[in-house]
C-alpha cells in the first residue's frame, strides 16, 4: 500500500517478548494503541503516531514513554548541512557550477567525559526538551519544544577524552 510501514510495530509484536522499543524513525511505524496497552514494554520515542499532538498518555510520566523527544534525532549541523548539499549538488551538477561544501566532517574541541552517558548528555542535552515537551502536551508546545532545542553536533564531530568505555564511544560514533 502507500504506506508500508504504517503500524508496523503493533499488539503482536510488541507481545513478542520486547522490553524497550525506540523509534526515531517515523512516528507511523509503532501503533500507539498497541504500546499503551502492553503492559511491560517501555519505549524512547523521538517521533510520534500523531505528530505533533501526540496523545497524553504516551507523556505521562507514569506511561510507557520513559524518554519522549519532539522530533530532534536528526536536528544537527552535519545533518543540515548534508540536507543542503542534497538539494544543492543537483543543481551545481546541472549547471556546472562548483561546490564546496563548509567542512560537515570537521573535528571540534576536545570533549572530557567520565562515562559515555556523560558525554551523551553533554551533547544532546534531551532532559530540559523532554521536560518542556511533557509539562504542557500538545500540537503547540511540541513545535515550541521542537523550536528551542538548540542546533548540535553529531557524535562525530567531538574526540572524547578520559571516557571509560571508549569501544562504546567510537561504536556511537565518538572519535576517541
Amino acid at each position: 500500500g502507500p504506506h508500508p510501514t504504517a503500524d508496523l510495530v503493533d499488539s503482536e509484536s510488541l507481545a513478542l517478548g520486547a522490553r524497550l522499543f525506540i523509534n526515531a524513525s517515523r512516528g507511523g511505524v509503532l501503533d500507539d494503541r498497541a504500546l499503551l496497552s502492553t503492559p511491560g514494554v517501555r519505549a524512547v520515542l523521538d517521533v510520534f503516531q500523531d505528530e505533533p499532538a501526540p496523545p497524553t498518555e504516551l507523556l505521562d510520566p507514569a506511561g510507557p514513554v520513559v524518554v519522549a523527544t519532539p522530533h530532534i534525532a536528526g536536528y544537527s549541523r552535519q545533518a543540515k548541512d548534508r540536507a543542503t548539499e542534497m538539494v544543492i549538488r543537483p543543481l551545481a551538477e546541472l549547471f556546472g557550477w562548483s561546490l564546496q561544501t563548509q567542512g560537515a566532517n570537521r573535528r571540534i574541541e576536545p570533549l572530557r567525559a567520565a562515562t559515555v552517558e556523560e558525554a551523551i548528555a553533554m551533547v544532546c542535552p534531551l532532559a530540559p526538551v523532554e521536560h518542556e515537551l511533557r509539562r504542557n502536551p500538545g500540537a503547540a508546545q511540541f513545535r515550541l519544544a521542537r523550536r528551542r532545542y538548540p542546533l548540535r553536533e553529531e557524535f562525530a564531530a567531538y574526540r572524547l577524552e578520559g571516557v571509560a568505555r571508549p569501544d562504546l564511544a567510537a561504536a556511537l560514533g565518538f572519535a576517541v
